[in-house]
């Protein structure tokens, strides 16, 4: 992560921010010249009736914004998490109300050639420095640290299951927490795997059990939580397989059962509490409800 800032009139803003606009405007000026490159070449074969040979297309410099927003928000929530409390924003509100609202009422007001002038110069006025200054006095360190955590812990209730009517049980003295996961038997073979278009569910929750961790100071434990959670999100990958029953244990207090149609997560009492602690703090109203397969 690179936290350098610039000094002077752009101070506070980084240098990956900087340069990420010094980028954009080098672009602008490479599709300007393009421009010029094109309506050369086309004046060259004037009343040939040929097609152009160089083109460069109504919407490069709005396709360039685009994703310039894009990066930039990605560089922001890289520059302002904080450990264990990975940033998520999401800033289309702000991007309609700047750019998308005004581009839909240039549309409706005027011809093709027209809009196609003015949304021009709508879009090419974006600064990502401006959205970087927008985003850094909406998210101060303890928001960053709090949305975090209330998003992992919801995630953690929400993938368990773990709402009013849940009956957590106990095996053998541990917790024990159930995922349904539908899996399929492999081409040719005894073995059987897990559906990847479960992946991106279990990456969250695999980042959820880092930030329980750090919140609860298990990072700093012998306790393995995000080895665990890096556990449950390879058992999605399309190349995992296992036999019903198969087992991981995570230095004695965690392990993880996989059956046919779910996976089973085993908890030691302390962390069990300490996992109460977290979501009765973060996600006590999500709990509080009943689950829609009640």
């Amino acid at each position: 992560m690179n936290n350098d800032v610039a000094t002077g009139d752009a101070a506070s803003v980084p240098i990956a921010i900087l340069n990420l606009e010094r980028r954009m405007l080098d672009e602008i000026e490479a599709i300007g010249q393009a421009r010029i490159l094109a309506k050369s070449s086309a004046d060259r074969w004037a009343g040939m009736y040929v097609k152009e040979f160089i083109t460069v297309c109504d919407d490069a410099i709005p396709r360039l914004s685009r994703e310039m927003m894009r990066l930039t928000v990605q560089k922001a929530e890289d520059l302002l998490s904080r450990p264990g409390a990975p940033l998520v924003c999401d800033e289309s509100a702000w991007i309609d109300e700047h750019f998308d609202a005004k581009d839909a009422s240039i549309r409706r007001s005027n011809n093709y050639e027209a809009w196609t002038e003015q949304r021009e110069a709508l879009w090419s006025g974006f600064r990502p420095t401006v959205l970087w200054q927008h985003i850094s006095a909406k998210y101060d360190p303890d928001r960053v640290v709090n949305e975090a955590r209330e998003r992992a812990a919801l995630t953690i209730v929400k993938t368990f299951g773990l709402y009013a009517q849940a009956d957590i049980k106990r095996v053998s003295g541990r917790i024990e927490l159930t995922i349904s996961r539908n899996s399929e038997r492999v081409y040719n073979s005894t073995l059987r795997r897990y559906s990847y278009s479960n992946y991106s569910d279990m990456a969250k929750l695999s980042s959820a059990l880092d930030v329980f961790a750090v919140s609860a100071g298990l990072d700093q434990s012998n306790v393995r939580i995000s080895a665990l959670g890096r556990a449950l999100l390879e058992a999605e990958r399309h190349d995992f397989q296992f036999t019903s029953r198969d087992r991981l244990d995570f230095d004695g207090p965690l392990s993880i059962v996989f059956f046919n149609s779910e996976i089973k997560v085993y908890l030691s009492p302390e962390v069990g509490q300490a996992l109460n602690v977290f979501l009765s703090m973060y996600a006590a109203e999500e709990m509080a409800k009943k689950s829609q397969w009640a």
